[in-house]
C-alpha cells in the first residue's frame, strides 16, 4: 500500500488535485479535488468540489462533495451539498446544505467523477486477488 499525498499545514494550493491514490489535506487547497481516499484534518481547508470514493472531514470544506462513503468527523465544518451512498455525522459536526442519496455506478456522472470511476478500475484491474471494499472485521465474530 502507497503512502497518501499530504499538503501540510504550512502549504497553499491554488488549483485542482487529482490523485488515483490517497490524499490528505492539512493545509489549504482552493480547488476541486479527485481521489481514490481524500482525508481533511482538522486544520485542512478545502475550497471546491471533492469526489471520492471514501471522505472524512475533521476541518472545513466548502463545496460539494461526491462519495460513495462521506464521515464527518466532530470537528468538522462543512458548508455545501453531499451526495452519498453511505453517510455518518459525529455529535458536534457542523453542516449547512443538502444530502441526497445516489448510486455512483451510474451513468450521469460529472468529469471529476468519470476521472475517479477509471482510477477506481484501474485500481481493480491491478490487485484483482483484493476487494475494491475491505469487509467489515468484528472484534467478537473470531473463531474458537
Amino acid at each position: 500500500m502507497s503512502m497518501p499525498s499530504i499538503v501540510s499545514a504550512n502549504l497553499r494550493i491554488n488549483g485542482d488535485l487529482i490523485s488515483e491514490g490517497d490524499v490528505q489535506i492539512e493545509g489549504t487547497v482552493e480547488g476541486n479535488i479527485t481521489s481514490r481516499m481524500l482525508t481533511v484534518g482538522e486544520s485542512g481547508v478545502v475550497k471546491g468540489e471533492i469526489v471520492a470514493d471514501q471522505v472524512t472531514i475533521a476541518g472545513r470544506v466548502n463545496g460539494k462533495v461526491k462519495a460513495r462513503t462521506v464521515t464527518l468527523s466532530q470537528t468538522s465544518d462543512v458548508s455545501g451539498d453531499i451526495s452519498h451512498e453511505a453517510l455518518g455525522i459525529e455529535a458536534g459536526a457542523r453542516f449547512e446544505g443538502s444530502c441526497k442519496k445516489i448510486d455512483m455506478s451510474k451513468k450521469d456522472m460529472s468529469p471529476g467523477e468519470e476521472a475517479l470511476k477509471k482510477v477506481a478500475n484501474a485500481s481493480a484491474a491491478g490487485s484483482a486477488s483484493a476487494p475494491s471494499t475491505p469487509a467489515p472485521v468484528s472484534a467478537a465474530g473470531g473463531q474458537k
